[in-house]
């Protein structure tokens, strides 16, 4: 179990991601070492809409659904490189966590986790949030922060 942190994430200026075809099916670990290996402050940008990660328990509130569903975008942003124009996310009020993974802990079953424990914590405190889940991977500090991303409403 994680120790959830949600935040407000009031994004002055909105942040753009160039979309990479040539990701092709990948493991959530591969993802993880991709950006391991990135230069410093590179991003890689994951996509997915919330129902096809999420669902509503009736006695426990929300859940993920496992195994997770392929991201329905994925993006990179290379602090080298002028933006790309693939994914934006607007200018706006998120709700937001980070948190970092394990380096002896499987991608997959620490996302699936971090993704319920945000939906529970989202439920638990009553925020209004909608739109798709982003899945921020950035490379900082010389580690891989992961950030996970919600429109607040």
């Amino acid at each position: 179990m994680l120790l959830m942190r949600i935040l407000t994430l009031n994004l002055q200026k909105a942040i753009s991601w160039e979309k990479t075809e040539s990701f092709g099916p990948k493991s959530f670990d591969a993802f993880f070492e991709m950006i391991e290996a990135a230069a410093e402050d590179s991003e890689l940008i994951l996509a997915w809409p919330w129902n096809s990660l999420v669902f509503f328990n009736k006695e426990e509130g929300p859940r993920a659904i496992r195994p997770l569903a392929a991201p329905s975008f994925t993006g990179m942003r290379d602090p080298a490189k002028p933006a790309g124009k693939g994914l934006i996310l607007e200018a706006g009020r998120y709700v937001f966590s980070q948190e970092r993974k394990g380096s002896m802990e499987k991608a997959e079953e620490w996302l699936a986790d971090y993704i319920e424990e945000f939906a529970r914590d989202i439920w638990w405190n009553a925020i209004q949030a909608g739109g798709e889940l982003y899945l921020r991977l950035v490379k900082e500090d010389n580690k891989t922060a992961a950030q996970l991303i919600r429109k607040k409403e």
